[in-house]
């Protein structure tokens, strides 16, 4: 359920962007700490736009890096939470900066 309403906030935003012309193509990140499923969203977007009658869109997902800041000051990106800093080792004393993220990144117009 909670991919459907993304999927149907996502669609939105595309068609908004879009500005009447004919969507073609729709690209969305997705944080590997969103705990969200690619696939998952990808299927309930296509159902979003079954129920919009919209035929031939093109859907491109991919997941994006966490990054982490360390207690040691260091910034990195992970696909791992259990990756040690690159720094200093530690795998404690950790703030998340982004990875929870699930945007609309592009869409194409024609």
């Amino acid at each position: 359920m909670h991919e459907g309403g993304l999927a149907h906030g996502l669609l939105d935003e595309a068609l908004a962007l879009a500005g009447g012309r004919r969507l073609t193509r729709i690209v969305f990140r997705v944080g590997v700490l969103s705990g969200l499923a690619p696939e998952s969203l990808e299927m309930h977007l296509e159902a979003s736009m079954a129920e919009h009658e919209l035929d031939g869109v093109a859907i491109k997902s991919h997941v994006a890096p966490a990054r982490l800041k360390c207690a040691c000051g260091r910034e990195f990106e992970t696909m791992k939470m259990t990756d040690p800093c690159p720094a200093c080792a530690s795998l404690i004393g950790r703030t998340i900066l982004s990875g929870r993220e699930c945007d609309l990144e592009a869409v194409e117009v024609s």
